[in-house]
């Protein structure tokens, strides 16, 4: 009984690490890019908007600004 309590914490525990956010964006080069090379590729011939700019941020100030925000 306990070893299936803890496989239930445990899995409970790691699909908050696996669970994949869906989030619709303006841009289709909009995104997470896991390499300096697939940033390169996939935003090398972006075209601004009038009044658009690019921020580039880091994964871990996203998640600074996202928590400095929640409500």
């Amino acid at each position: 009984m306990k070893k299936i309590a803890i496989i239930a914490l445990l899995m409970g525990i790691f699909q908050g690490c696996i669970t994949k956010v869906d989030v619709p964006v303006a841009e289709p080069w909009e995104g997470r890019y896991s390499t300096v090379e697939e940033f390169r590729q996939k935003t090398e011939n972006i075209e601004l908007k009038s009044g658009q700019c690019i921020w580039v941020l880091s994964n871990g100030t996203l998640y600074r600004i996202l928590k400095k925000t929640e409500k």
